[in-house]
């Protein structure tokens, strides 16, 4: 549940509000930020490219349901990435 509200909290954020004023590009850059300030990894810069990809879904379909469960969708594959990579020894 909190996997859902995080992924549409900041879509409601960065696409309905910050797409209204800004480019994909620059949003997409913003998007970034915060998560590198979080989680301080080089794997953080590459939440870019995704960020791009959920700014032209919302370019291209106006649906900010889309655009969150494409964002929740894309955090359960990387977790499942990382629950898998910690077991394995690595």
């Amino acid at each position: 549940m909190s996997l859902s509200l995080q992924a549409f909290a900041e879509e409601l954020f960065f696409r309905a509000y910050l797409m209204q004023r800004l480019s994909n590009l620059n949003v997409s850059v913003l998007f970034t930020v915060p998560h590198v300030i979080l989680y301080t990894d080089l794997w953080s810069v590459l939440t870019f490219l995704p960020s791009l990809l959920y700014g032209y879904a919302y370019q291209r379909t106006g649906s900010l349901v889309f655009v969150s469960l494409l964002h929740l969708a894309s955090n359960i594959l990387w977790l499942g990435f990382l629950v898998s990579y910690m077991h394995s020894g690595n």
